[in-house]
């Protein structure tokens, strides 16, 4: 474990040094404004052979619905962006004739600084350091139907929780 504390704080030293890559972590609706680009990682997982849940429409949804929130949004294959990303999953289970699908879709954004308050802090005294994805928004769902018409069910949701989060990122544009 020490030795693990010990590696992220070493790397986090280095990226310190980047200023270019530190990002200023702000708290409260403010660290909305600003975003207008995000990626978006989809993922499927669960019982996807019974439960048909298509992953590239569901990219193609997530993108769509971003972009009518005046979000611009591209796909990502990666796992991470050291932009902003939207990452979707959903876990299907099937029983029977029926599915359910858990979907979350999460607002995160990639850290690697000081978060502001500490900012404030006499030199030498010890702050907080955050280094990884930072939750911004996150939106969940649970969706159950008969597994023939399940996709029409998870897209719904899936644009419901996609408008939400760009409902509250769009008045944070405008500051």
């Amino acid at each position: 474990m020490n030795a693990w504390v010990v590696a992220v704080f070493a790397v986090a030293a280095v990226n310190v040094v980047s200023a270019h890559q530190v990002r200023v972590v702000r708290h409260g609706d403010d660290r909305l404004a600003g975003i207008t680009q995000v990626d978006v990682v989809v993922s499927v997982a669960g019982d996807a052979m019974r439960c048909p849940i298509d992953r590239s429409r569901l990219q193609q949804t997530a993108v769509e619905t971003l972009r009518v929130a005046r979000v611009k949004a591209t796909v990502s294959e990666k796992a991470s962006s050291w932009f902003y990303s939207v990452l979707v999953t959903t876990h299907s289970a099937a029983v029977g004739a029926a599915c359910a699908s858990a979907i979350s879709s999460e607002l995160i954004a990639q850290v690697d600084g000081i978060p502001e308050a500490d900012r404030q802090l006499t030199a030498g005294a010890w702050g907080s350091l955050l280094v990884g994805p930072l939750s911004l928004i996150r939106e969940t769902a649970m969706v159950t139907s008969p597994a023939s018409v399940h996709a029409v069910p998870v897209q719904t949701a899936l644009r419901a929780q996609l408008a939400a989060i760009g409902e509250r990122i769009s008045p944070a544009q405008k500051n």
